[in-house]
Formats: C-alpha cells, sequence, structure tokens
C-alpha cells in the first residue's frame, strides 16, 4: 500500500512539473524539455542542514499547541547596553577614516651662546588613524506565523495582509536594539578582529579550534570560528556543532585587538608592558594593577588616568584590598572609585566589554577612542511592511583605536 502511494505521489508530482515547464516555456522561450529537467533537478537538490537557512522570523516552534492561562506580557534577558562609548572617548562624524595627527615638539634650550642656530625638526608631526566599517542588522518577520501560536490572542483582530502587527510590538523591538547594543559592546568593541581575518572556507582542509573562515549561507557571506576539530568537508552547513556565529567579530577590529598587535610589534614601548601573569583572587591583584598603573609616564601620572579592566579582575582586586588593607576602595562624591594609594589619581573603571580578558589598561580616557558615525544610528530602524511580512533593517559604521601608545600601560595577558 505505501509502495502503492509513493509511485502514485511522484506521478502527481512529475505532472504538476510538467505543468509548470509548460507555463515557464510559454513566457520565458525556454524549451519544454530544458525547463522540466531544470525543475526536477532543482526539486532534488537537499539543502545542508545546521544553517538557518529559514530567514522569516519568529521561530514559533516552543510557543506552538499549547492550552493553558498565558501572561499577558513578555520577559527577556538582561543585557549589557553600549557601555563602552561611556568609558572612552566617542569620535562622532567619522564616515570612512580620522587622521589623528601628534605634534611632535623635538630638542629644547641650552646654555647661552649669543649665536642663533636652530634645528630643522623641532616641530613635527605623526599620523594615527581612527578607521570605521560599516554593520547591518538584517530582520523579516511574518505575523501570521503566531496565528497558531498561544501568543495568537495578543494580535489584533483580521489575518488580512493589512495586520502587521506582531505580539507585545515595541517591547521586541526595544529588545531587538537592546541586543544589537549588547553585541556591540560585548563582543565587536573589545574583540573584534575585522573581516580580513577570516579565510574563505576551504573544503580540502581540517580546521583546530579557533580558526576563522568566512562561508557563504544563501546569498551572504558569514563569518564562523570553529569549537572543535574537523576532517575535511566539515563546513557551518554540515556540522554545525563545530562551529559558532562570529560576525560580531567580523565587523571591525576591537579595542584589545588593536593594543594586543600595537604590543606584540613594539608600537607600544617595552618599558610600558607590564609583567604581572595572569590575574586571579590569589595572585595579589592589588601589586598587579598598581604596577601597571605606575609604568605610566610621570607628567601622565600627576594629571591622572584611568585604569580599565573587566569586572571579575575588578572583584579580585576589591577582595584583595580589603583583606590586606582592612579597607575598601576610594570614592569620591561623583562615586567614581580610584586605586588606592594614589592619591584619587588612578581612576578604577571596571568594564563590561573586557568580560574574559586578564588585559589592565592604564590610559588617560581620551587616549582611547571609538568611532562612529551617529551614534543615535544604532537606535534607528528602518521599517519596512511587506505584503505577508515585515521587513527591518539597521545600519551604521563602528571603528576603535588608540591615539598616543606613549601614554599607554598595559601587562603582558590578553
Amino acid at each position: 500500500m505505501k509502495k502503492s502511494q509513493s509511485v502514485l505521489g511522484l506521478i502527481v508530482s512529475l505532472m504538476i512539473i510538467a505543468l509548470m515547464s509548460l507555463i515557464g516555456a510559454h513566457y520565458t522561450g525556454v524549451p519544454v524539455f530544458g525547463m522540466f529537467a531544470a525543475l526536477v533537478i532543482l526539486g532534488s537538490v537537499q539543502r545542508p542542514t545546521g544553517v538557518a537557512f529559514d530567514t522569516i522570523s519568529p521561530d514559533t516552534t516552543l510557543i506552538a499547541n499549547f492550552f493553558g492561562k498565558v501572561r499577558n506580557q513578555l520577559f527577556s534577558k538582561f543585557y549589557n547596553m553600549l557601555d563602552i562609548a561611556n568609558d572612552i572617548t566617542l569620535v562622532p562624524n567619522v564616515k570612512n577614516r580620522m587622521v589623528l595627527t601628534k605634534l611632535l615638539i623635538r630638542n629644547g634650550f641650552e646654555p647661552y651662546s649669543g649665536t642663533f642656530q636652530p634645528k630643522g625638526d623641532d616641530i613635527g608631526y605623526q599620523p594615527q588613524y581612527l578607521d570605521v566599517d560599516q554593520w547591518q542588522r538584517d530582520l523579516i518577520i511574518d505575523p501570521r506565523k503566531y496565528r497558531t501560536t498561544y501568543l495568537s490572542d495578543f494580535r489584533p483582530s483580521g489575518e488580512n495582509t493589512l495586520n502587521n502587527v506582531i505580539p507585545f510590538q515595541q517591547y521586541t523591538y526595544d529588545k531587538v536594539l537592546q541586543s544589537l547594543a549588547a553585541d556591540i559592546n560585548d563582543k565587536t568593541a573589545f574583540f573584534g578582529v575585522g573581516s580580513a581575518a577570516f579565510a574563505a572556507f576551504n573544503a580540502g582542509t581540517a580546521y583546530s579550534v579557533g580558526a576563522k573562515i568566512k562561508f557563504t549561507v544563501g546569498q551572504k557571506t558569514q563569518y564562523f570560528t570553529a569549537v572543535a576539530s574537523t576532517s575535511a568537508g566539515e563546513s557551518p552547513a554540515t556540522t554545525p556543532a563545530k562551529w559558532v556565529d562570529s560576525n560580531a567579530l567580523a565587523v571591525t577590529i576591537g579595542l584589545g585587538t588593536r593594543i594586543k598587535t600595537a604590543r606584540d610589534t613594539s608600537v607600544i614601548p617595552a618599558a610600558n608592558v607590564v609583567s604581572t601573569g595572569a590575574v586571579t583572587g590569589s595572585s595579589n591583584p592589588y601589586k598587579q594593577v598598581t604596577s601597571v598603573f605606575r609604568a605610566l609616564p610621570d607628567a601622565v601620572k600627576a594629571r591622572g588616568a584611568q585604569i580599565y579592566l573587566g569586572n571579575t579582575i575588578m572583584e579580585f582586586l576589591q577582595d584583595d584590598f580589603l583583606s590586606t588593607t582592612a579597607k575598601y576602595t576610594e570614592t569620591d562624591a561623583s562615586g567614581n572609585m580610584f586605586l588606592a594609594n594614589t592619591n584619587k589619581k588612578a581612576q578604577l573603571v571596571p568594564t563590561t566589554w573586557q568580560r574574559g580578558s586578564n588585559m589592565i589598561i592604564a590610559t588617560p580616557k581620551e587616549n582611547l577612542l571609538m568611532g562612529t558615525d551617529l551614534l543615535s544610528d544604532n537606535n534607528i530602524v528602518n521599517v519596512i511592511p511587506d505584503v505577508y511580512s515585515i521587513k527591518m533593517g539597521m545600519s551604521g559604521v563602528l571603528g576603535f583605536n588608540f591615539q598616543d601608545p606613549e601614554i599607554l600601560c598595559i601587562n603582558d595577558q590578553n
């Protein structure tokens, strides 16, 4: 019985394809046989699994077929906001590249001789660059997907093409924007490596953990990092468990990557790199953090600087300080925290964007830069209602760098 049903289904499918071939041939001029063969081949091609080829939101898998009382609100995870925009110096109106020029005053005064003989290199300039790269965020939502879920009652009446309202629409949009800000803050700002760090996927290559590749999904190039060793031919499409989405890392080069590269290439003077070893709860964090601050030039220490460190290191520091001096971290009237015994010249800035990093950065705030055109670009959504869906797009530019390596001190950790 099952075999006869399969045969019947095959015959019906072929009849439908034949009819489509006749119609297609009539309107395109392609011979009927060619059209028929093309449709059969396309119908037999199996799409790769494991990659989100279904690009229409929402995923209603977990909210379908439920009977019971539903609370009239949604909840979501807590997101870090774009904290780095407040922690470092924001540079607006950057379309592509901004040249940062350091004025160099060389030579100096000398004992009196009565002879006027200046040197030709007293004034000089040294350029540094703040480059920004463009990003985008795409969404498409089919509101009718909610019809068979328990959220269907939170849509207005009517299932016509004009009803493109999704349940809890404003809350959902707000969370999309918060999620975007968190991705920039938590992934791109410090850890971004830029798209050039990703090599094109090679089916003949076995990749090791940490390998970065770019891979075409649909019509777009997507970026992935290997989280397990792969055999030749194992791609994000065939073995998705071995790869993680790294699009946020490919957007632009993050501040941490810029600083590590400058340290490794000796752009940052060797005297400004302090060997602290790993910072842990038992590694005397107070001494480690203090040693990085003290490596700054005296003129910078006298003026004051910021010390940037992840929240975990900050917690280690506070615990160590409390146990060794029986005092809490010093604060001022505005609530800013300072490293003890620095006469409030070393402001502690615990960061959300260095999560997982063991790097300690000491420098004035104005030396670390975040470039963008308009920061508000992150909050502007272009919403275009389509016949059966809603298309949403966001775009902007983003980049990070430092200005002067001579007033930037770090430790030897990543």
